[in-house]
């Protein structure tokens, strides 16, 4: 049975709107040539999809008609006026023209402020290493006078590590303080972290002198930031410079700087978890408390523990190794008043304080929304208003030949200027 010769029809349609007149048959004829040979050679519905592409890439410049006014337009000269036009109606108006534009860019402006500010704080430990992995150990005591929630056990996450290596990828603990720093004779107080030295590894910081896989060189080593060196030295290659550290009970405490960190993000719950930290010591045997290294006291409850999961593992699967742990080195008494769980670090600033970070985004996100939208309809009725004394001039491009589209385009043209004004506005008021 004969395949029927008849092209799809809505394509044909499309080509006969678009096609110049002069043009049409011409065209039409050789696609009409060009259908029937394929589909003799290929079948229907290869010669349709192929009339179909023909169709589409026939529609470009020179094939395309002319529509209503634009047969021997000269488009810079009109361009041209439009702009003349609009500057114009801007001086003979000032008053809604300084008001438009104003309204416009203090919109403008306050909605990408906020805007600016949401996406920073939605990014906090968005930028740490394998940030999705890693995860805080909370302690949830039955009364809140018995411990703090962010810490727990000082040997959990690494007692955690050692005896469920298949579970936890690595770990990271520490004790966060503050005190006097001194380089011969400038004396500072600073954020300390004395801690477990896996923190580089486990989060990817990025190491500007020393070794980046041994910054820790002994226990008598120091790491510091690059603005701590700029700030003691004046400078930020300080790698085995001496510093000395006031402990509490009056003693002085010599380290050496192993490494220079490149200054931390502050975006991140890790150097800035109860202060921005710029030194970081090892807590193997650690002089700085009066007593010695605390991270294997099973007493001391007050630590900040991190851990970071093997690839496939939720904190689901650690809950059961979790109560273990504490029913081998705790009493029965501790852990009936204690609940240890873990909680995702990349969440944590946003949900921490019963989400109030997160109330506060998304009302900002909502105030935001608002203003840009009251600032568009500021802007829409500034227009309408102001249209109502250009109706003679409409009225006079009209009787001379004006078409409708020339019309819309010329005011599209002038409110793209105001736009264009207010971001400027915008820009200067960003910048200040």
């Amino acid at each position: 049975m004969k395949e029927t010769s008849t092209p799809p029809q809505l394509p044909l349609r499309f080509f006969r709107w678009y096609c110049h007149p002069k043009l049409r048959d011409s065209i039409e004829g050789d696609l009409m040539e060009l259908y029937e040979e394929r589909l003799a050679k290929s079948g229907k519905l290869k010669a349709n999809a192929s009339f179909i592409k023909d169709v589409l890439l026939l529609f470009r410049p020179g094939i395309v008609r002319s529509f209503e006014g634009y047969e021997n337009l000269n488009t810079y000269s009109m361009l041209k006026n439009y702009f003349v036009v609009g500057l114009r109606h801007v001086t003979k108006h000032k008053l809604f023209s300084m008001l438009n534009i104003f309204c416009l860019a203090i919109g403008i402006t306050v909605s990408l402020l906020m805007g600016a500010y949401v996406l920073n704080e939605s990014s906090v430990n968005s930028t740490l290493k394998n940030a999705d992995a890693q995860y805080l150990v909370k302690s949830k005591w039955k009364s809140e006078n018995m411990g703090m929630e962010i810490a727990t056990f000082s040997p959990l996450a690494k007692t955690l590590k050692e005896e469920y290596p298949h579970l936890v990828e690595n770990y990271y603990r520490f004790d966060p303080v503050t005190a006097i720093v001194s380089v011969e004779d400038k004396h500072f107080r600073v954020g300390i972290a004395i801690g477990d030295t896996t923190f580089i590894s486990m989060y990817g910081f990025r190491i500007l002198h020393g070794s980046q896989n041994g910054a820790f060189v002994n226990n008598q080593s120091a790491v510091v930031t690059e603005s701590f060196a700029e700030q003691f030295f004046g400078k930020k290659d300080v790698v085995d410079e001496l510093i000395t550290v006031q402990t509490r009970d009056g003693r002085s405490l010599e380290f050496i700087i192993s490494a220079v960190l490149a200054d931390l993000p502050y975006n991140n719950s890790i150097t800035n978890f109860t202060g921005r930290y710029q030194v970081f010591l090892p807590m193997d045997n650690n002089q700085y408390f009066q007593y010695g290294d605390k991270g294997d006291r099973w007493n001391n409850i007050y630590m900040v523990n991190m851990v970071e999961l093997k690839e496939g593992i939720t904190p689901a699967d650690v809950a059961e190794p979790l109560e273990q742990v504490l029913a081998k080195y705790q009493p029965t008494h501790t852990r009936e008043n204690l609940k240890v769980e873990l909680d995702g670090i990349k969440g944590y600033y946003l949900k921490k304080n019963s989400g109030a970070v997160q109330k506060m985004i998304i009302t900002l996100l909502f105030i935001a929304a608002f203003i840009l939208l009251m600032t568009i309809i500021n802007f829409i009725n500034i227009h309408i208003g102001t249209s109502s004394y250009r109706l003679k001039e409409i009225g006079l491009r009209k009787v001379f030949g004006g078409a409708k589209l020339q019309l819309i385009v010329q005011h599209l043209v002038e409110s793209s200027c105001s736009r264009a004004s207010a971001l400027f506005y915008r820009l200067c008021c960003t910048r200040c």
